[in-house]
């Protein structure tokens, strides 16, 4: 692998491939995790669950469709209510009052509501499990009555 086998760095949707060899050029010594974040816009949280998955599950870890028995039981729960279209209007709604309406959570539940994408799904789960604990159980309480 060099440099120039590296995934293009406008890459809009991330499968399990271009995320295994940025984790792979970083773990050779090709670029350095800051650069590798920098070059391709993601967080450093971001690429380091992406080593701690490959780590722990092999390149299957990465795949995007997430392997049910390795959801935690709070994330089984938000993907119970989270792939329901009412549930999800409810949940931008309550979203809207709790944490502002140009937030990127209620951005997030209001555009997967509307759309019902895959893609828009995962960023919804993806918003609710990066809020505060107090901030998810505020809008997941009002969805589950």
């Amino acid at each position: 692998m060099t440099i120039d086998n590296l995934p293009p760095n406008n890459i809009k949707r991330w499968t399990f491939l271009p995320k295994s060899q940025v984790v792979l050029a970083v773990r050779r010594g090709l670029i350095t995790r800051e650069h590798a974040c920098e070059r391709y816009c993601i967080s450093s949280e971001e690429f380091l669950s992406w080593d701690r998955t490959i780590n722990k599950h092999g390149l299957r870890g990465l795949q995007t469709t997430p392997d049910p028995d390795r959801l935690t039981d709070p994330e089984r729960a938000e993907a119970r209510w989270l792939p329901e279209c009412e549930t999800l209007t409810l949940a931008a709604t309550v979203a809207a009052k709790v944490l502002g309406p140009d937030h990127r959570a209620t951005r997030a539940f209001a555009k997967a509501a509307a759309s019902m994408d895959k893609a828009d799904l995962w960023w919804a789960r993806h918003a609710m499990k990066n809020l505060r604990r107090d901030q998810r159980e505020a809008i997941a309480a009002p969805v589950e009555e």
